[in-house]
């Protein structure tokens, strides 16, 4: 390395596959496995606007280095890729036998790098990967039912994650640090957390309806009125299951898909919830189908007993015309 060569500030983003060496899977698994990451890593920064072909990426068998350019925001790495991650990993999953199903740890930080004509240098990279192994981190992982955990490291977390609603910082917790050299403390996210009972790649049960068509003129294509909007958006937002967009997204696909692609989702929780119902309302049956969803993760609730009795009144008693 040239020894005047100048240091460039980068977001950094490691993301590791749990058991990935699992003597469970075999080499054509873990080919599978890694065909997966790249195409769900490349996917999802391209939904989320971050550009796939602006960052660098280098490959560490087991999962990816991706360093990004300054002027990609950094919160869009905890705002909108974890929700486009979960729910790719989710399809992947669902497509895929055990031995090449997905589980992500994601560990985001910022800091100077260098580069040669070998590779790079970086105290900010090394500080990632330390994150990345924290064994609290990965017992975290291993116990909960979800595919994917955010690791974001303190500077992350406070200059990043802090500021911004969006990020869901309540929704993290603080975790010891002890790798190597490395020793401090990280923060940590389980994204789209399943409810009790339901394990990794596995899907409620789902009814195969019927293709779904917009309501026709004459079949309540009044559409819901605003108080009945309302009332049935401020119950799905105390609703288990329904009240985080990881949770929304979870529900949705459970939905025909002609259903849940014509939503126009929203950033705020509010105006997502009510376009979701708007869509559901135009579609036969679509609303008692969210309703079912809905119904396998908050079964027991006291709000789906307060869902099931709105939806209900809207349904077989709409207002006369």
């Amino acid at each position: 390395m040239d020894p005047g060569s100048e240091a460039v500030p980068r977001t950094i983003a490691v993301v590791d596959v749990a058991s990935y060496g699992d003597p469970t899977r075999t080499n054509l698994h873990r080919l599978a496995v890694r065909e997966g990451l790249y195409n769900l890593m490349e996917t999802a920064c391209h939904e989320s606007s971050i550009g796939w072909g602006r960052c660098r990426t280098d490959d560490m068998g087991d999962g990816l280095l991706l360093l990004l350019p300054p002027d990609i925001p950094k919160i869009l790495l905890v705002d909108r890729l974890p929700q486009r991650l979960a729910s790719g990993l989710r399809r992947h999953n669902g497509d895929h036998s055990d031995g090449a199903r997905i589980r992500l740890r994601l560990a985001l930080h910022a800091g100077e790098v260098y580069h040669d004509q070998h590779g790079l240098a970086s105290e900010a990279v090394i500080h990632a990967s330390r994150i990345l192994e924290a064994p609290e981190a990965k017992q975290a992982l291993e116990k909960s039912t979800t595919n994917l955990m955010l690791i974001a490291s303190e500077w992350f977390y406070d200059a990043v994650v802090c500021h911004d609603p969006a990020a869901e910082p309540d929704s993290f917790r603080q975790i010891a640090v002890n790798v190597k050299e490395t020793r401090g403390s990280a923060w940590i996210r389980l994204v789209g957390e399943h409810p009790p009972g339901l394990s990794v790649g596995e899907h409620p049960p789902q009814k195969s309806p019927a293709p779904a068509q917009p309501r026709s003129a004459g079949v309540d294509s009044r559409g819901p009125t605003l108080a009945e909007l309302g009332k049935i958006v401020t119950i799905l937002l105390e609703t288990p299951g329904f009240d985080t967009r990881e949770g929304r997204d979870l529900v949705l696909s459970q939905l025909d898909s002609e259903v849940w692609s014509a939503i126009a989702r929203q950033r705020t929780a509010r105006a997502d919830v009510a376009s979701i119902v708007r869509t559901c309302w135009r579609y036969p049956g679509a609303l008692r189908e969210l309703v079912e969803a809905i119904r396998f993760f908050a079964m027991g609730s006291i709000a789906m007993g307060r869902l099931d009795a709105a939806v209900a009144e809207v349904i077989e008693n709409p207002p006369d015309e």
